[in-house]
């Protein structure tokens, strides 16, 4: 999505009482290959590691992609990390980044949303993906544009940005697109203020806003804030310390995106996924949320292969002569965290191409998944 109007830009960097290293530009340490290639370091933060090889990946293919990416970076590939059958082993920065340094997820954020959202029905605090959204803010005639429509838009539509409002963020001239939701005070007020332009359930339309209402919901229906939540239900049990979520200027949580995380963590939530919702045999969020917001829902854009699920993007490819199928969570820039149950494996990325059209990452993901023995 684009990148914040200059308002916003300076709302964060006031707001904000530490800066994060993101805001300061790339550190001017480089990583060298040798280090990019060899075995991921062994922390105290619950990862194993393991070498490529090992673990039935071509560390020929690997060693590859990481010259190529230090000597041709188009798509300012900030970080590349693999795991296969729980063991980090490839764990690459490049353009002066590094492991001390956390990551904006941008809208890859949503997808952490979507798990919150999956605990707290786990936790019978919210009743489930039926539950009507202006239930949790005392009714619908508290907001402008009423219209029945939007009586009936439920937690579901929001998951899969089929909420039936005038919102999307890939048209400027939307009543609902983020930059205008930037500049208010009130986010989830302001969506929910819209008017329709559809009846819910029917037609996608990508809109910030949807998980913004979401996060705001986990917190109400909680009685804690975002953070709070997250860190009891996911962050800490996760072995997640160090984190930063960005607040919006009413004091709540930004939920649709600027999530700040380290990589190493970001593949620890990625295994979460991968692992049906368990970390080190605790069962964090349900396998069944795990299956049913990884489903592909729907095709935003027509494109054969390509889906939606519950705050997670979809793929249908092949690997070889197998069928290949995978999600990811998906953040301007190149914030991207591929959950591969297919092959017991999560890829994770970051990087600087941000509002960019066109990225190197589908070739260089073409080329690590080649890395993969059965």
């Amino acid at each position: 999505m684009k990148e914040k109007s200059l308002i916003s830009v300076l709302f964060i960097a006031l707001c904000s009482v530490q800066c994060d290293p993101w805001l300061l530009g790339p550190d001017e340490t480089q990583v060298t290959i040798e280090s990019n290639l060899a075995t991921p370091a062994l922390k105290n933060d619950g990862l194993q590691v393991s070498s490529p090889a090992e673990q039935g990946v071509d560390p020929e293919i690997l060693e590859r992609t990481v010259r190529y990416i230090t000597d041709n970076n188009p798509s300012h590939i900030h970080s590349v990390l693999i795991v296969r059958h729980n063991k980090l082993l490839l764990e690459s920065y490049f353009d002066g980044w590094n492991d001390k340094r956390r990551h904006d997820l941008r809208s890859a954020t949503k997808s952490f949303t979507s798990c919150l959202v999956g605990i707290a029905i786990d936790q019978k605090i919210i009743p489930g993906t039926n539950t009507p959204v202006y239930s949790y803010f005392n009714g619908p005639e508290s907001f402008a544009n009423p219209d029945d429509r939007k009586t009936r838009m439920t937690i579901r539509n929001f998951l899969e940005m089929r909420t039936g409002l005038d919102c999307n963020d890939e048209v400027s001239a939307s009543p609902g697109n983020e930059e205008k939701m930037y500049e208010e005070r009130d986010w989830s007020k302001f969506i929910l203020d819209l008017p329709a332009a559809g009846e819910p359930g029917t037609r996608f339309s990508y809109c910030t806003g949807s998980p913004v209402v979401l996060g705001n919901i986990v917190a109400r229906a909680s009685g804690r804030s975002v953070p709070d939540f997250a860190d009891t239900f996911l962050f800490s049990p996760l072995g997640i310390t160090d984190y930063q979520w960005e607040s919006i200027p009413n004091g709540d949580t930004d939920t649709g995106g600027h999530l700040h995380l380290y990589p190493r963590d970001m593949a620890k939530f990625g295994m979460l996924y991968l692992n049906n919702g368990k970390w080190n045999g605790a069962q964090i969020v349900s396998q069944e949320w795990v299956h049913e917001s990884t489903l592909p829902r729907l095709s935003p854009y027509g494109n054969k292969g390509e889906g939606y699920a519950w705050l997670w993007w979809t793929v249908e490819g092949m690997h070889g002569d197998k069928k290949l199928n995978y999600y990811y969570a998906n953040g301007n820039g190149g914030q991207l965290i591929f959950v591969i149950p297919d092959l017991d494996a999560v890829i994770v990325f970051t990087g600087g191409n941000f509002n960019a059209r066109s990225s190197t990452v589908k070739g260089i993901m073409g080329l690590l998944l080649s890395a993969f023995g059965e």
